[in-house]
């Protein structure tokens, strides 16, 4: 046995251990009886897909990454995006095992600087170790763990990947599709709820669409804020839409005329973004598209967006209530600007902010009722005796929320799993995350690189000042972080690939001999 050669047998031994598994699950299936023949087919279409797809697989997890629902009947209730990653997991440790694939991932400094973080996050859960009821955990509630490593997954899987420059071009719109379809599958759900009910069956996104109750405070004490429904089913499609268009084109030409069908598919995703009902939401889409307008078109060009943008914003303020009359949800998002807005709708916009701002001073004047250990932090999950009492309360009451360390916060929430430490690692994990993402934009401009790396970098330059200052939450920002890193790296190694192969190109020498053209001088008068 060569050491050089430990991670191959590593490899094949997992591979073997993890088929051998599988096989005994579907024996024992098959003994009893019970769905296997759904299982059965479920194991010939994951056989189908690695055998056509192959090293290709690994576009499942972009596919799949804005999917929400699950199809019923999944061990472990995993999400159907949760399933492509370990799907593509698995058939990678095979094709790494049978040496179909080679190349060996390549690492740069930001992806230390995740180690880092998640090695401290490592320490948060041996000083706070998670686990479920009936093991006899004391600590409950380590999900947001398991989002962790599946992204790690993710991560490992992706690592081994580089895109060539056709590839690259489509992955922008590969991205959106899941998000389009949970769309389309929460409208079916809302608007024909028969249908909805039936094709729940194959995938819960199809599900009765229950929209999203206010958190403000008005909404517990059964006011009329409650009539405000923010339809998050429409975010997905919706925000996908709008960062792809602005990445395949140049935001400006979105708002000419001459250009109706970029024209009609922003006018459709502004619309359902404003259905969601969320400012944040709104407010997040207007900074990709000013920043996309700045990578492409430069500073002064980018300063033309506000002036554009305004009297559309305008002319729908001034003919709200006059020509016409916006829903509510759609008068929340907007709430924000000056108009004859609802009562309803804006003192729902109002109280959510209020409601979070007494959040985190209930949370930071608590001392250590909320948070035990503010420098080190409590990791994820909730004691039994908490649990207790969040269940004593309102569910989805502020106390509730706020026991469970749903703070709608990313540096108190961060300080609650982590601490003040991780919250700096954090911090500075972002920062260089920004910075990065923003030297790919640079560097992949000019290039069949240059959409995907907008798409993924752009929330990324400015998610350190969204995320801490408008809406965020370690939970989420966690796993996050490590799907980012995973994409930057994979368009980083391709752009890298590409511009090498250019280079080389250039210089070599032309196969068609450059003939010298003979001189002929002229001849001197005598």
């Amino acid at each position: 046995m060569k050491l050089e050669r430990l991670p191959e047998y590593i490899t094949i031994v997992v591979t073997v251990a993890c088929g051998m598994l599988l096989a005994l699950c579907v024996g024992i299936s098959t003994g009893s009886g019970s769905d296997t023949p759904m299982k059965v087919l479920a194991i010939i279409v994951a056989v189908t897909l690695a055998l056509v797809l192959r090293a290709n697989v690994w576009l499942l997890i972009p596919l799949c990454a804005s999917l929400s629902g699950r199809i019923p009947g999944t061990p472990g209730g995993f999400g159907l995006r949760h399933v492509a990653v370990f799907y593509v997991f698995a058939v990678y440790l095979a094709l790494k095992a049978l040496k179909t694939v080679r190349n060996k991932p390549l690492y740069s400094w930001i992806d230390y600087l995740l180690w880092i973080n998640l090695a401290y996050l490592l320490t948060a859960y041996i000083r706070n170790p998670v686990g479920t009821l009936g093991l006899g955990f004391e600590k409950i509630g380590g999900k947001p763990y398991v989002e962790v490593l599946i992204g790690l997954l993710a991560y490992w899987s992706l690592s081994h990947v580089t895109v060539s420059p056709k590839t690259a071009k489509r992955l922008p719109f590969v991205m959106i599709v899941g998000g389009v379809f949970d769309t389309f599958a929460g409208a079916i759900s809302t608007y024909i709820p028969s249908l909805g009910s039936v094709l729940s069956h194959l995938y819960t996104g199809f599900g009765v669409a229950s929209p999203v109750v206010s958190d403000s405070s008005s909404a517990n004490d059964g006011s009329a804020a409650e009539n405000v429904q923010r339809e998050n089913y429409w975010m997905s499609g919706s925000t996908g839409t709008i960062k792809a268009l602005c990445s395949y084109f140049s935001p400006l030409s979105l708002l000419n005329l001459l250009n109706p069908i970029r024209f009609l598919l922003l006018g459709l995703a502004g619309v359902a973004l404003l259905k969601t009902g969320f400012r944040s939401v709104f407010f997040s889409m207007g900074l990709f598209f000013l920043m996309a307008t700045y990578f492409r078109k430069g500073f002064a060009t980018a300063m033309r967006v506000p002036v554009l943008l305004l009297p559309i914003l305008g002319f729908i303020v001034i003919c709200h209530g006059t020509l016409f009359e916006l829903p509510l949800n759609m008068q929340r998002a907007l709430s924000f600007l000056p108009g004859q807005w609802s009562y309803v709708a804006k003192g729902d916009a109002e109280g959510s902010t209020e409601w979070r701002h007494e959040i985190w001073a209930n949370v930071w004047n608590s001392g250590h009722k909320y948070i035990k250990n503010w420098w080190f932090g409590d990791g994820f999950g909730m004691t039994r005796s908490e649990l207790r009492e969040s269940f004593q309360s309102l569910e989805g009451s502020q106390e509730s929320l706020t026991i469970s360390g749903d703070y709608h916060s990313l540096p108190l929430s961060t300080i609650h799993t982590v601490g003040y430490v991780g919250l700096a690692l954090l911090l500075v994990l972002m920062g260089a995350m920004s910075y990065y993402a923003w030297t790919l934009i640079k560097r992949a401009k000019g290039t069949p690189y240059f959409p995907i790396a907008l798409f993924v970098g752009v929330p990324i330059v400015y998610e350190i000042f969204y995320g801490n200052l408008i809406f965020g939450g370690f939970n989420i920002t966690a796993p996050a972080n490590i799907y980012a890193i995973a994409w930057m790296r994979l368009v980083s190694r391709s752009l890298d690939a590409y511009l090498a192969e250019e280079k080389e190109r250039e210089q070599q020498p032309s196969p068609f001999p450059q003939l010298e053209m003979p001189s002929f001088s002229r001849p001197s008068l005598p």
